[in-house]
């Protein structure tokens, strides 16, 4: 009798100890979990917290084109900051992991060829909730439809562009090499796929060479972003050389 009552007093505390380390087993995960819900819902305000800057630069003649991401505290004039280990940025599917400098604070950028660059792309931000902010734009170059002559008369100055939209306006710059004039820069717009200056506006620079530069700079709202949202600046120039003759 007394070993049978042994044995039935083993077996119930072993089935109670057994019942017990399961329930502290669940109650440990569970506290683990409820730790990492609550570690991944305070990063999630942070990044609602977060301005998006994007921004995408290329210019003709240079191999690469640089896309830029920073996410500023607050607002477009905040300090970038460094984004945590369990937030995903990509663009295109490809990675992008952080970096830094000292002026410019913690950016991530990802240099990519240009002559396989135009055509769509997309951006994502994948927040520690699974949250996703997805950015989706179209690279569209624009070039001249015929070279310039060596020398250009200031009579008759018209620039033949392509792959720019009817209407559209970009920047140009006009730099002579005189120290006593005044350097040209004013916005136009394109009309029929010419750009065209009167030669009133032209007296600012004086004849001789003169270094040209073309730059369309588009700058967008973000489609899809935080509270705090953000924006997508995408830039494209090219330059040319020519002597301004009357």
């Amino acid at each position: 009798m007394v070993r049978v009552w042994l044995t039935t007093l083993f077996f119930t505390y072993f089935d109670t100890m057994r019942r017990w380390h399961l329930v502290y087993g669940l109650f440990i995960l569970s506290s683990l979990m409820a730790c990492k819900n609550e570690d991944n819902q305070a990063v999630e305000k942070r990044t609602d917290a977060l301005y998006f800057d994007y921004s995408v630069v290329a210019e003709e003649g240079r191999e690469m084109v640089s896309c830029l991401f920073r996410f500023r505290e607050e607002d477009a004039d905040g300090d970038p900051v460094e984004l945590s280990e369990t937030v995903m940025l990509t663009f295109d599917g490809l990675e992008i992991a952080a970096d830094s400098a000292r002026m410019a604070g913690t950016f991530y950028e990802i240099m990519l060829p240009l002559n396989q660059f135009e055509g769509e792309h997309t951006v994502l931000f994948r927040a520690p909730s699974g949250r996703e902010y997805t950015e989706t734009f179209y690279f569209q170059p624009f070039s001249l439809k015929s070279e310039l002559p060596a020398a250009v008369s200031r009579k008759n100055f018209q620039v033949e562009l392509e792959g720019l939209n009817e209407n559209e306006r970009i920047s140009i710059i006009l730099t002579d090499t005189s120290f006593l004039s005044n350097d040209l820069f004013r916005m136009d717009t394109v009309k029929n796929g010419i750009l065209s200056i009167p030669a009133e506006r032209l007296n600012e620079v004086t004849n001789g060479p003169v270094l040209m530069q073309l730059n369309r700079e588009e700058n967008k709202k973000l489609q899809d972003g935080p509270r705090k949202g953000g924006k997508l600046k995408i830039s494209y120039g090219l330059q040319r050389e020519f002597l301004l003759t009357d």
